[in-house]
């Protein structure tokens, strides 16, 4: 690690830096007399030692490119906690049963005959349905050949009411449901270093979300003689709305498939103070706060940005290429915005002029709508811009939870942890660094920012790994962690930055 010393820019909670403001100041004198720079940002999800295990492994590629190499290092390793929870929920009897019934009413949905729509669902037994899901303990992904009728209708009210009063009925659920509701336990909340809520129970039975288990628990609060049948009916009511969101997500074609696509809805129904979603808000949020003004504690971005100005001020011109891993990518967008304000402000040290070399984008996890706006400008920010992501066929066997969740981290974001704009969580928003977004689309049917990144996002300017497109073209990553390590990204890296 001793390499590294004079390279690493560390910021904690709400992007502050933590590493000394001399030592800061040290790297930025000799980034500016550099003829090249590289600013890499890697993923917020990993811990810090991950980053700079990632940042030690790239040292050599952008020396080799004759570039000065700085890694923004986060303090989080929060993935591994997301993945704990998850474990965890998988393995609790009331996810296995909600969610076997949503698969069971789900395919006797997606299974309706033609003209039977508002008709009782026919629905497979437990034992087929526990046959498919032992797929997944085997690597697979159950029910993947499952494709949806291409005239699929609404869960009516009548079905819906229909699966409600099966939930009640059933003597599994009404037992896990008073037994939730009588657990004994203070309400536990986990804060990671950065202060953010890791995890958040109210019951030794369940991670379930704290008010699931509110409302389980004032349900129970009836005559003894009802307190199963009414139990139950919050869960059987919760298990009817993830089914009718299913349904949905399937009619708008926002579906990741049928297994993953119902894990995401239960979780989101359910679990979700505790499936990563707040996790995911929180590190987007500091990508946003690193370039707020520092006062008494600068941050890490502003303060990187203004010492970048006063160097291209004194007629200093290094080639700055960008570089951001997963959520890094979130960060080099709020960068750039930083950037397009500071270019518009006369009082600001960033000159007018100044653009960005190159940009890379490694299996980012930014929105297409918060990366549409973004390219509104791009002419003025940069001259070459690069994705490298994984085909779907890849994204799809990166497992994030072998047995729980088959899908990748990716996958993951955009089924259970983005939002709209009020905050509500949105299901299938379209990631730009997720394949399956950028195929078989009629473009007339699709939102405007969706249009601006597929129109820009050109074949010159895709690298779906694997492949071995080239110069500059080329990767190898087949897990989404990968993208740091693959000899093709950083042999492709070091092509984009070595470019005149």
């Amino acid at each position: 690690m001793d390499e590294l010393r004079g390279h690493l820019i560390t910021t904690g909670a709400d992007g502050v830096l933590v590493t000394a403001v001399e030592e800061v100041d040290a790297l930025l004198e000799a980034m500016c007399a550099a003829p090249r720079v590289v600013l890499h940002f890697h993923g917020g999800l990993v811990s810090e030692e991950a980053g700079l295990r990632a940042a030690e492994g790239l040292l050599p590629t952008y020396r080799d490119a004759g570039a000065y190499p700085v890694f923004f290092i986060w303090r989080s390793g929060l993935l591994e906690i997301v993945r704990g929870n998850l474990r965890e929920i998988a393995d609790e009897r009331a996810f296995q049963v909600l969610s076997k019934w949503v698969l069971k009413f789900a395919l006797g949905k997606l299974r309706e005959a033609v003209g039977a729509k508002g008709a009782a669902l026919t629905t497979p037994s437990d034992r087929d349905v526990y046959e498919e899901l032992d797929k997944a303990s085997a690597g697979g992904e159950p029910y993947a050949d499952v494709e949806p009728p291409a005239d699929l209708a609404e869960l009516t009210c009548e079905q819906e009411a229909e699966v409600e009063q099966r939930l009640r009925g059933d003597p599994e659920l009404q037992a896990i449901g008073v037994e939730i509701a009588d657990s004994a336990l203070p309400e536990e909340v986990r804060e990671s270093s950065k202060g953010v809520t890791v995890r958040s129970r109210l019951s030794d039975k369940t991670l379930m979300s704290p008010d699931i288990v509110r409302e389980l628990r004032q349900e129970a609060a009836v005559p003894e003689g009802e307190k199963g049948l009414v139990t139950s009916a919050a869960l059987a009511r919760k298990g009817a709305k993830v089914l009718a969101r299913v349904i949905s997500r399937f009619r708008g074609h926002t579906d990741h498939g049928l297994y993953p696509t119902v894990v995401e809805e239960v979780l989101g129904e359910l679990y979700l103070a505790n499936a990563g979603a707040a996790i995911w808000h929180m590190l987007k949020q500091e990508t946003l706060d690193t370039f707020e003004p520092g006062g008494d504690a600068p941050r890490g971005g502003s303060y990187v940005l203004e010492a970048l100005g006063r160097c291209l001020r004194d007629g200093r011109r290094p080639s700055v290429t960008l570089v951001g891993h997963s959520t890094g990518a979130v960060f080099i967008n709020n960068l750039l915005n930083t950037v397009s304000c500071m270019r518009d402000d006369p009082a600001s040290a960033l000159p007018a002029d100044f653009r960005f070399r190159n940009i890379a984008f490694l299996a980012p996890a930014c929105t297409f709508e918060d990366f549409a706006p973004v390219l509104g400008r791009h002419e003025e920010l940069w001259d070459k811009l690069r994705l490298f992501a994984m085909t779907d066929e890849a994204e799809r066997k990166d497992a994030l939870v072998p047995v729980l969740y088959p899908r990748s981290l990716l996958y993951f974001v955009s089924g259970v942890c983005e939002t709209d704009a009020e905050g509500n969580r949105e299901a299938g928003k379209p990631l730009v660094g997720l394949r399956r977004h950028y195929a078989g689309k009629d473009r007339e049917d699709l939102p405007d920012a969706v249009r601006v990144v597929l129109d820009y996002m050109t074949p010159q300017r895709s690298v779906w790994s694997p492949v071995d497109g080239g110069p500059g073209l080329s990767a190898s990553a087949v897990h989404h962690g990968d993208f740091d390590d693959d000899p093709k990204v950083r042999e492709s890296l070091r092509t984009m930055i070595e470019a005149p």
